[in-house]
């Protein structure tokens, strides 16, 4: 009973303590947005092999459930990062798709998240920093990107 009773505690202590340390720095920033309930994290910017990948995560605080709609590929010309008086814009496909998913457009009830990502070119290995614009989000400044 004794070892049933450790390998219980072991096998909960290894599904408990990853959530637990990951859960408490996913969230590089925190804004609010225009969308009344609705905050939006970034939860990602990782540089690789000359790509910048962004994950945000936008959730309904609000009582209520809440439309998000941010816009579609069309319109990805207004979300684009800044770093040392440049501007970089979501990359596109050999057929001109953006590199993020096509649309943001979706309800969310109370408590709900909606995550969304896309690909930039990544400013040069020496810019440790940017900043993320987003329609209808407060401006993301002085993202720490991490290199992998």
């Amino acid at each position: 009973m004794k070892k049933f009773v450790w390998f219980l505690s072991v096998v909960t202590f290894m599904f408990w303590m990853p959530s637990f340390v990951f859960g408490q720095g996913d969230v590089l920033q925190m804004q609010q947005t225009n969308i009344e309930g609705i905050i939006a994290e970034v939860i990602e910017c990782k540089r690789k092999k000359g790509i910048l990948s962004i994950k945000v995560k936008f959730t309904n605080q609000s009582d209520d459930e809440v439309s998000l709609y941010l816009g579609t590929g069309s319109s990805y010309k207004e979300f684009y990062l800044t770093s040392e008086n440049k501007k970089y814009f979501i990359l596109e496909d050999a057929e001109g798709e953006a590199l993020a998913p096509a649309n943001i457009n979706t309800r969310l009830k109370k408590g709900k998240s909606h995550y969304w990502w896309a690909k930039f070119p990544a400013p040069p290995a020496e810019v440790k920093e940017i900043n993320i614009i987003i329609p209808k989000v407060f401006p993301f400044e002085d993202v720490e990107i991490t290199d992998k």
